[in-house]
């Protein structure tokens, strides 16, 4: 019998993460220049609202690409989209919660990756997409992740 996993990423939530990365990360960088320090900082602005929004977008397009093979549903709206994969019963259920954490810190690494690199931040932009391929990466693993035939 198949496993249903659903992967609810809610918009406002990778929003608030995002944020707190680029606060921090302005923060600790010793820029002396309030001006370009707020410009490093995803704030609630229309135009850094738009990045945001529009890079969680992609990053969940992504996830879904990255796993179409399990792909049962897709739904968006109200600021949340859900992922329902269908797996196999012999998927090892206890990766579903490493699963989804692993797919929200896709999704706010490459967004914080995408908002920085608009922001001229190219270096730590790139540190970050590094981590979100990562999370990618672990993510994928924990999906095809298999109870061994003899158990």
């Amino acid at each position: 019998m198949p496993i249903t996993v659903a992967i609810t990423i809610s918009n406002e939530e990778v929003t608030k993460r995002v944020r707190n990365n680029t606060h921090k990360l302005a923060k600790s960088s010793g820029i002396k220049d309030p001006r370009i320090e707020s410009n490093m900082q995803a704030d609630e602005t229309l135009q850094d609202t738009k990045i945001v929004n529009d890079s969680i977008e992609t990053a969940v397009g992504n996830v879904v690409n990255a796993m179409s093979r399990y792909v049962s549903d897709t739904a968006y709206g109200g600021g949340v989209s859900v992922v329902t994969l269908l797996m196999p019963d012999t998927w090892r259920q206890n990766n579903g919660v490493g699963l989804v954490e692993d797919v929200y810190d896709y999704v706010t690494d490459y967004t914080t990756s995408e908002f920085l690199k608009k922001a001229g931040n190219a270096k730590d932009a790139s540190s970050f997409r590094t981590s979100a391929d990562t999370s990618l990466s672990n993510a994928i693993t924990k999906l095809l992740d298999r109870k061994s035939p003899l158990s």
